[in-house]
């Protein structure tokens, strides 16, 4: 074996090792990103879960919740404009929420993530407090983006018939 023959097995190895070295490297990556995108998830995962857990855990902040979801549009924005407390306390939690769905969907591309963010997304404009909400803030929180897809799913909630917003208790049920 002649020094040029082994000079060209030398640059053979070579090449192998720099393919196989950035096939570990865009495996890196590739981990990383997922990671990254993981960790995103959970974050907006866990701002949800908190203000679930703060209306869960606070029976006043509970019935305040629910009753700004059943307020119709219009009484919304009138208490609004009115300065009612109780109807600013359940703005901030809805603006929380809004918040991070914008989050989830501007940061989850898969069909998988959309799919979800846009089924919880038209679950809160089914709601009329929540359209109110939304009405006042579109402009101030929301990207542009965010806010036609958020617009369209408040008009189709709009012309749609009202979902129910309040459980009945087996009291009301036994009283009816």
């Amino acid at each position: 074996m002649t020094i040029s023959d082994l000079g060209s097995l030398g640059e053979f190895l070579g090449a192998i090792a720099v393919f196989t070295t950035l096939l570990f490297l865009a495996m890196q990556i590739r981990h990383a990103n997922r990671t990254a995108d993981d960790s995103a998830v959970v974050a907006r995962s866990q701002s949800m879960r908190e203000i679930l857990l703060l209306i869960g855990r606070d029976e006043e902040l509970a019935a305040l919740y629910q009753r700004g979801l059943a307020m119709s549009e219009v009484d919304m924005l009138r208490a609004y404009e009115a300065g009612d407390v109780d109807v600013m306390r359940f703005g901030n939690l809805v603006l929380s929420a809004l918040v991070t769905l914008q989050s989830s969907w501007l940061t989850d591309r898969s069909e998988k993530g959309q799919r979800l963010t846009h089924s919880r997304l038209q679950w809160q404009f089914d709601q009329p407090g929540v359209r109110a909400v939304w009405t006042l803030f579109r402009d101030v929180h929301f990207y542009e983006e965010f806010r036609v897809e958020a617009d369209a799913l408040a008009e189709a909630s709009r012309a749609a018939a009202p979902l129910p917003t309040v459980v009945p208790s087996p009291t009301s049920e036994r009283a009816a």
